[in-house]
């Protein structure tokens, strides 16, 4: 008679899928360096000036008749 070994517990499968995902990240980051994010705004000053230019000019009678 052979002794069977229980099957893992879901929780103790999630713990150690979270165990190396965070080894794996650690690893990477170690070796190339960790990730910057460059904060730059999406909508700056000149692109706002640029929108009013157009909407001026949208706006203006057509002249050419």
């Amino acid at each position: 008679m052979s002794i069977s070994t229980p099957l893992t517990a879901p929780e103790e499968i999630e713990s150690l899928a979270k165990h190396a995902t965070y080894v794996i990240i650690e690893t990477a980051n170690g070796i190339l360096g960790g990730q910057t994010k460059d904060e730059k705004p999406l909508i700056t000053e000149d692109i706002i000036q640029q929108c009013d230019q157009k909407l001026l000019y949208s706006n203006k009678p057509d002249q050419s008749s």
